[in-house]
């Protein structure tokens, strides 16, 4: 199974649950919408489907569809990753990180992060699945970017006056199958230019016994609890 289709099932068996709600939600236009949130599981059917066409289909364009932990909804997406080459190559150019969490963002047209400029306390890989692409800013830890204060935990740690800030920020732009590291407590934003859909890993120093970064996906942890989900 592919990462794309790895990931468009783990959506599906999330939003498909009925013994256990995931963890996610709907954005449009930059604010969380709480009838989409509340529509989307009922409405959410094909899961062969690419997730971002059926998003623009159900609700149309400026919809974002955040998902956490959706490597627990499939164990094909947890090997997947676990397997891939760039992931393992970027964890090993960071020896002793530890992922997590897994997330996923799913956008039906081009736009803005629903988050806003902000800083995360963990290291971000983000890994471009499918779709339109992305563009990537960051800027050096301490930059103030509009937010009144450094803490993406709290509502004054997000920023949406960070458009006078473009031009001093660090441009990355993503394609399907590539993969980028933000640093922890580095202030971004991500601009989608397109309908797509990416992949994240939230990663904290922790090292393994043998001293190399460690993938909290094993099987004895993901199968039984998939073993219970749809199929």
């Amino acid at each position: 199974m592919s990462l794309v289709e790895a990931l468009n099932r783990a959506i599906f068996n999330a939003l498909n649950a009925r013994d256990r709600e995931p963890r996610y939600r709907v954005f449009r236009n930059n604010s969380l919408d709480y009838t989409l949130c509340s529509a989307l599981p009922k409405l959410w059917r094909a899961d062969k489907e690419m997730a971002y066409l059926q998003l623009e289909q159900l609700f149309g364009k400026g919809v974002c569809l955040v998902v956490n932990e959706i490597a627990k909804w499939n164990a094909e997406l947890g090997r997947a990753l676990q397997s891939d080459t760039q992931v393992k190559d970027k964890l090993a150019s960071c020896a002793g990180l530890r992922i997590v969490d897994t997330y996923t963002f799913i956008s039906s047209s081009a736009g803005w992060t629903a988050f806003g400029a902000h800083v995360d306390f963990e290291h971000s890989i983000i890994l471009d699945v499918a779709g339109k692409g992305r563009d990537i800013y960051v800027w050096q830890a301490g930059k103030n970017v509009g937010q009144l204060k450094q803490d993406a935990r709290s509502f004054f740690g997000i920023s949406f006056d960070y458009y006078k800030h473009l031009q001093t920020a660090h441009l990355t732009t993503l394609a399907p199958g590539q993969i980028h590291m933000i640093p922890k407590m580095e202030p971004h934003v991500f601009h989608a230019n397109g309908p797509g859909m990416f992949i994240g890993l939230s990663c904290v120093e922790a090292k393994g016994k043998d001293g190399s970064g460690v993938l909290p996906y094993q099987d004895d942890a993901l199968i039984p609890f998939s073993q219970q989900l749809p199929t």
